[in-house]
């Protein structure tokens, strides 16, 4: 993705939006080099151009599409620039092989198997400044389920839960729903983000494939969590360090039990842990049968 398509990066904009793209990144699978490899590029045939038509047409019909405001309020949306949309690929990650369709305004994956767009992020829909007033929680959960319903995309049997997310210069209500099997979450959920000022979406996540239902966890959160961190603190530092030093260096921002999926399609257990320090947002991969811990992104 080209980097020009961010603000500055000291503006309110950019930082939900790292935020957002380590999640897009995330769920894509695209952020770990040994999940997931980009093919040879494909030679434009009439087929792929087709198919990488189609991931545009697709991710440009979703982002233009309207969005009701809060409860009787109208709510000016801004306009998304899908005129420059391009697509590449097919990239395989560790949850499903995918199209990338980007341009000044949208990144999105859309995925080969079904072309449904899994995710959608509208670059200058993100809150610009820390709002005022906020909506409220069952605004913001009434705003996403009709944005989803608009779109025809189903929860049902799904688990819900909503955040407030403050990020220093805003704040934003993340609406998701997930499937629960043994404990984890397996690939079936749903994401909607949005200003929680004005409830403004800026990023979808749908993502749903065949998957196995999964054994329970060998290795425990706690040890996930420490292996984490040690495997951070190796990464920005020399010298070795022990777990109880690097559970004073973080914050645990997540820790998320899941499966996804190799690049040969081998299904896998992990722990997800999101680290903090002074400075930094960790994103690792802790392997949920032996332990092994991959720093897979870091913003």
């Amino acid at each position: 993705m080209n980097s020009s398509v961010f603000p500055a990066s000291g503006s309110a904009r950019a930082g939900v939006l790292l935020i957002a793209l380590l999640a897009v990144l995330s769920a894509a699978g695209v952020a770990t080099a040994t999940e997931g490899r980009t093919n040879d590029p494909p030679s434009r045939d009439s087929q792929t151009a087709a198919a990488l038509d189609a991931a545009v047409s697709a991710v440009r019909s979703l982002a233009v599409s309207p969005q009701a405001g809060v409860g009787v309020n109208a709510l000016v949306v801004p306009d998304v620039q899908t005129g420059d949309l391009a697509a590449s690929g097919p990239t395989d990650g560790a949850y499903f092989r995918y199209y990338t369709v980007s341009g000044q305004d949208v990144f999105a994956t859309v995925d080969v198997r079904d072309s449904h767009v899994a995710q959608l992020l509208l670059l200058h829909r993100a809150p610009t400044s820390r709002p005022t007033t906020t909506i409220t929680p069952q605004q913001a959960s009434s705003v996403a389920s009709a944005y989803l319903a608009a779109r025809n995309i189903s929860t049902i049997g799904l688990t819900m839960t909503l955040s407030l997310q403050d990020h220093g210069d805003s704040e934003t209500y993340v609406v998701a729903w997930q499937r629960i099997v043994n404990g984890a979450e397996v690939p079936d959920s749903r994401e909607v983000e949005m200003d929680a000022g004005t409830g403004i979406v800026f990023r979808l996540h749908n993502i749903t494939r065949p998957y196995a239902v999964p054994s329970p966890a060998v290795v425990g959160r706690d040890l996930a969590i420490s292996n984490a961190g040690v495997a951070v603190a190796q990464t920005t530092s020399a010298a070795p360090t022990s777990a109880v030093l690097v559970a004073r260096a973080f914050t645990v921002v997540s820790s998320d039990l899941r499966v996804v999926f190799a690049a040969a399609g081998v299904q896998q257990l992990i722990w997800q842990i999101g680290l903090k320090s002074t400075s930094d947002y960790f994103l690792v991969n802790v392997d949920a049968a032996t332990g092994n811990a991959t720093v897979i992104g870091r913003g």
